[in-house]
């Protein structure tokens, strides 16, 4: 799951685990918005899916701020 919340990383988990009435629990209590990605009959490693998302936690301090306000 990818969400865009101050602060916060990838999580990795199996949702076919998870019920669906969980799901809620799942983000930040900040989230603005959430991302469940998911593959059927693919299990990318952690280290790949934090390679791919780690320019996005590389920010400035203008978007730090801009984060801060939008998620209020």
């Amino acid at each position: 799951m990818l969400d865009f919340a101050p602060n916060t990383k990838e999580l990795h988990f199996d949702l076919s685990g998870i019920p669906s009435q969980k799901f809620e629990s799942l983000f930040a209590q900040k989230s603005i918005y959430g991302n469940i990605i998911s593959f059927l009959d693919y299990c990318p490693h952690p280290k790949t899916i934090a390679q791919i998302c780690a320019p996005y936690y590389s920010l400035t301090v203008i978007e730090r701020l801009i984060n801060g306000l939008v998620s209020r």
